[in-house]
């Protein structure tokens, strides 16, 4: 094993000797194309609006069924399993794309 990770040891030495420049690698900051910026934002809240628009409509779907079930005598605890998976669906959607966004602006 030794000699595995001394031979990639080498062979990264090697890798970077052949580079055609001294010290660290470059770093750009990201920089979005011009125009793109906004319209990625509009993506981004689209996306953001149709994905809480059907979470909203899933769980009204839900909570009939749930009801309907309840009225039919036939009401178990699924219900409140299929509303927590909702609603941390809810969350991921909700601070995934504020998360993307910050990330976007900076």
């Amino acid at each position: 094993m030794e000699t595995v990770l001394s031979t990639l040891g080498t062979l990264k030495t090697s890798l970077v000797a052949m580079l055609p420049w001294d010290g660290p690698l470059p770093d750009p900051a990201p920089l979005a194309p011009p125009g793109f910026s906004n319209a990625a934002g509009v993506a981004i809240g689209v996306a953001k609006w149709a994905g809480l628009v059907v979470l909203v409509l899933s769980l009204i779907v839900g909570v009939c069924a749930w009801a309907w079930k309840n009225h039919q005598g036939d009401s178990n605890s699924e219900f409140g399993t299929k509303a927590i998976v909702i609603f941390v669906a809810v969350i991921v959607v909700s601070t995934a794309s504020t998360l993307v966004g910050w990330l976007m602006s900076a």
